[in-house]
């Protein structure tokens, strides 16, 4: 297989690390669950940006130091790509929305919305394993040492081929009152 050069490089690590991991992106800053926080996520589902040739390499054939720095600072960023729960709840006190029934209940809570999805979050608490050694610095990197890196990001590392574990289950309370007492009271100023 042929050395690795800056362009080649740069188009292993987008095709290889960035493009898959940003295809299976549901939920960011422009797309989250009804109830869900904005502070939760970090970026839209366009994902993380592209590598150009200016990000960490060095010109003519490029030795590992430089794309293995520029794939471990890839991989670092990508870990905030990962697998989360979102649970929102519903909470009120007194009469319960109308698919029940009109008795009146006291204070109560339900689950509204249980999802899993991958998402662009802002912090994931798993920590990232070191990876292998492949190539020694200052040698020429292949274009199979790039791959075998992707792969161990993809099997054996947290991420994993199906977005990683869950790594995190995020919850959020809607109050039923306030949408209900809102809700009244619009239909009284009529």
């Amino acid at each position: 297989m042929a050395n690795v050069t800056k362009t080649s490089g740069v188009q292993a690590i987008n095709q290889l690390l960035i493009t898959p991991v940003n295809a299976q992106i549901a939920w960011g800053t422009d797309s989250m669950p009804s109830g869900a926080l904005p502070g939760w996520f970090l970026g839209s589902r366009a994902g993380y940006p592209q590598l150009n040739e200016a990000d960490a390499m060095v010109a003519g054939v490029t030795t590992a130091t430089g794309v293995i720095q520029a794939m471990a600072r890839v991989t670092s960023a990508l870990r905030l790509i990962c697998r989360k729960r979102i649970v929102i709840y519903f909470q009120g006190n007194g009469y319960r929305p109308p698919r029940y029934n009109t008795n009146y209940y006291g204070a109560w809570t339900e689950v509204q919305s249980d999802q899993t999805a991958i998402g662009y979050f802002n912090s994931n608490p798993l920590t990232m394993q070191v990876p292998p050694t492949y190539v020694q610095p200052g040698q020429t990197l292949r274009y199979a040492d790039v791959q075998s890196y992707a792969n161990w990001m993809y099997g054996t590392n947290w991420w994993g081929t199906a977005g990683g574990p869950t790594v995190q289950t995020l919850t959020n309370t809607v109050c039923h009152y306030n949408c209900h007492g809102n809700c009244h009271g619009n239909r009284g100023r009529r």
